[in-house]
């Protein structure tokens, strides 16, 4: 099997450990998790425009319907027709609704071969971007619930646009395909963003080898995710990330058009002396083992100037 064949499959099965884990861990976290969600919830979406009052409570235990596990209680009330006194009244699985999709990204995140800064600021993006989806989710529901009968309409929607609403809910509050499809797609959104394709690549890169000898690396590393440069008293100091699977680095220098080869390293900086004015343009690539390079990295960029 080819190595970047080996490499999906394990990812795929370090994404399914860790998503199975979060879905056992739910037992344990909605005591925590539901209060929360309907504080914030009643908060939120307590009145929803000038007529429409929303309330969410816990059910008294876990109730099993056709398609979910529910376990939240919405009740409807508009101040057209009466004063707080509940005219309907929807059920809504926040599991289904809320942690899967959370779960699915964190999981997509942490499985994702790349260094530990980028997983930092990309759960982070991720956490705000699947909870603005939630968000959405959770306000297409209370509309389709308003939606139930004329007394309790807040909007008043043409029959194509009530039509757009039942779909919207059944595609991203009833089903739960789409949640790992919102998933991937946030995913791809906050995990990858300028030289993050390059370095996922680089994961997958297959080594240029001899067609009689069909050796595939073991080790196929990735340009460091952080790489800085200080200028001080004519010398230049560069330092970078230290790179999983690394042996090497390759030091790249551009003084006029062209950026080439200039130093390898065994450690994660370098410095130098530099005596002519001008601009330098440095970049950096990690050597595995088995002499495979990955991308280059950002580059950075020193101008020097003589009094």
């Amino acid at each position: 099997m080819f190595q970047p064949l080996k490499l999906v499959f394990f990812i795929l099965i370090k994404f399914l450990a860790i998503y199975i884990l979060f879905i056992f861990l739910w037992q344990a976290i909605s005591p925590f998790y539901l209060p929360i969600f309907h504080i914030f919830g009643n908060n939120v979406f307590g009145q929803l425009g000038e007529q429409g009052e929303v309330r969410f409570k816990a059910l008294p235990q876990m109730q099993l319907t056709v398609n979910d596990k529910v376990d939240t209680k919405v009740i409807y009330a508009n101040r057209r027709f009466t004063s707080n006194a509940p005219l309907g009244a929807s059920l809504l699985s926040l599991q289904y609704t809320c942690y899967i999709p959370t779960v699915a990204i964190i999981a997509l995140i942490l499985v994702t071969p790349v260094g530990w800064t980028r997983k930092s600021w990309a759960l982070l993006g991720g956490l705000i971007s699947v909870h603005a989806f939630i968000t959405a989710s959770v306000l297409i529901h209370l509309l389709a619930g308003f939606n139930q009968s004329k007394a309790l309409e807040v909007i008043v929607l043409s029959p194509f646009w009530e039509q757009a609403l039942l779909a919207a809910h059944k595609v991203f509050v009833v089903e739960i395909t789409p949640k790992f499809i919102i998933a991937i797609f946030i995913w791809m959104l906050v995990m990858l963003p300028y030289h993050g394709w390059q370095t996922l690549a680089a994961q997958f890169q297959l080594p240029i080898t001899d067609f009689h000898s069909p050796k595939i690396s073991s080790q196929i590393v990735s340009p460091p995710n952080w790489f800085v440069a200080r200028f001080h008293a004519n010398e230049v100091q560069l330092s970078w990330e230290v790179v999983a699977h690394a042996e090497s680095y390759q030091i790249y220098r551009q003084t006029d058009t062209t950026l080439n080869l200039y130093q390898t390293t065994s450690e994660n900086f370098f410095t130098e002396k530099i005596e002519q004015a001008g601009v330098y343009i440095y970049g950096i690539k990690a050597v595995s083992k088995d002499k495979i390079t990955s991308h280059l990295s950002q580059t950075v960029r020193i101008n020097f100037e003589k009094d």
